[in-house]
């Protein structure tokens, strides 16, 4: 009963699907895990589900994360700068405007679940990282494809545009994880997370009015 009383009360055209702070109950992870499991693995439902269990999260569960690039965009400071309003409006506008602009992008409600499922390819990346010259010997095109491969988990990515890119995705907040790995790289060694990126989305954000005209 609760499921449909949910199911019946979410409207894909109005909301962000991959909004990072959804709340998702026990019941919706069970049952995005046993879709997972029917998706990528082989044999019975049963073992499917008992195999993505015993292999692949208890692994993971048990472990401590010690990797900085990872806990730099969940530590409090990154998370605080992601939280301002100004932020989230202006690199969201960044995020669609590269996607929408580039000429191989996926057409808005093809294989969406509404206008706000929106996805970015390397494609798009590689087009928003030269158009915004971020390239440097700090973050260079195969830094920029190992960090999005890092973060999508896609694989076989080719370093420059190409149609092979195209179905690679990125939602928006794996974008703004990738901003904040782009900033630490770029930032001297002694600059915390903070400072780091909101010196990187300010020169973003200050560049996007010169190659967004009318847009930012």
């Amino acid at each position: 009963e609760t499921a449909q009383k949910k199911e019946k009360s979410y409207t894909p055209a109005e909301e962000d699907p991959h909004k990072a702070d959804a709340p998702v109950d026990f019941y919706v992870l069970v049952e995005t895990l046993v879709r997972i499991a029917q998706l990528r693995l082989q044999g019975s439902l049963s073992h499917k589900v008992e195999t993505l269990i015993k292999d692949m999260l208890k692994p993971l569960a048990m472990r401590k994360q010690t990797d900085r690039s990872f806990l730099d965009y969940r530590s409090g400071p990154a998370r605080e700068v992601w939280a301002e309003e100004a932020v989230q409006r202006s690199s969201r506008k960044i995020f669609e405007f590269f996607i929408a602009s580039y000429r191989s992008g996926k057409k808005k409600g093809e294989g969406t679940l509404g206008p706000l499922d929106l996805t970015m390819s390397l494609n798009h990346l590689l087009v928003m990282v030269e158009k915004m010259e971020l390239f440097d010997p700090t973050f260079n095109v195969k830094k920029c494809v190992e960090t999005f491969s890092k973060l999508t988990c896609d694989s076989d990515l080719l370093p420059q545009e190409h149609p092979n890119n195209a179905n690679s995705e990125m939602i928006y907040d794996e974008f703004c994880d990738l901003v904040t790995r782009m900033a630490r790289l770029k930032a001297v060694a002694k600059t915390s997370t903070r400072d780091a990126l909101k010196e990187l989305l300010a020169e973003m954000f200050s560049i996007a009015k010169k190659t967004m005209p009318g847009k930012f």
